[in-house]
Order: C-alpha cells, then structure tokens, then sequence
C-alpha cells in the first residue's frame, strides 16, 4: 500500500475510532467529588429510594434508554476517607488499601439523582457488605 492509499484510509476511519472527549471520561478529584455530593446533601433535598418493584423496573428502564444499559438498577461509586480512628477503635477502621478510613458509598440514577447515600461505615468493610 503506497502512503497516499494508507493516509487516504486513515482519514475515513479517524472520526470512527479518534478519542472523544467527553464528560464519562472526565476524571473527578476524590476531594471534590466528596465535596459536591455533600453540598448536594446539605441542600436539604429528598433522596427517594426505590421501594416497589415497579419503582426498580423504572430507573432500569431510564438505563437501558438513556444509556444502553439493560438490568440496570444504578450506577455505584464508594470512597475511602481517610480519617484518624480512636486508639481502641484501629483495627475496624483500617481498609485493605493500608489505611484508615471510612466510607462514603452512593447510588445513582441514568439522570445523576441520588437514589440512595451511606457515609461512615468502617474503611474494614467491603463494598457488598457497606451495600448489605
């Protein structure tokens, strides 16, 4: 293949497979990802946990349309923050990245909404068991 063919190729397939930069891709410093989900909270808004069955099915519906997501029941993020424990208290606190923490665990909808927040449980304790 000559070098005219091969740049004439790369030109067509460049818009398919070149990085897009958008907003899923945007990293969000730790600090101030903690900082707005507190602020959110501090606003006084009402955090609606799904309770029946059809609730569920809604927010997997708004998934599956919005974002091609099927089953989808939310989009779950949790951070360690660093904290320094009571002397008698340590070892509960102490995660499996080496330090003390608690742990801030979110849930989110397909629109960003807050379904369901837990802030403080022990840095010793795993995701599933946080959700648990």
């Amino acid at each position: 293949m000559d070098v005219s063919t091969f740049e004439e190729l790369v030109a067509l397939v460049s818009p398919s497979i070149e990085r897009k930069n958008t907003s899923m891709r945007k990293a969000i410093p730790a600090a101030e990802r903690i900082a707005l989900t507190l602020r959110y909270l501090a606003t006084g808004l009402e955090i609606q946990v799904p309770e029946s069955e059809n609730e569920w099915k809604m927010v997997a519906e708004e998934f599956w349309a919005k974002w091609n997501f099927p089953l989808c029941l939310g989009a779950m993020d949790g951070k360690h923050i660093r904290i320094k424990p009571q002397s008698h208290s340590r070892a509960t606190y102490r995660n499996y990245k080496r330090f003390f923490s608690i742990v801030l665990l979110a849930l989110v909808d397909a629109n960003l909404k807050f379904l369901y927040v837990d802030v403080g449980t022990n840095g010793r304790v795993s995701d599933g068991g946080n959700l648990n």
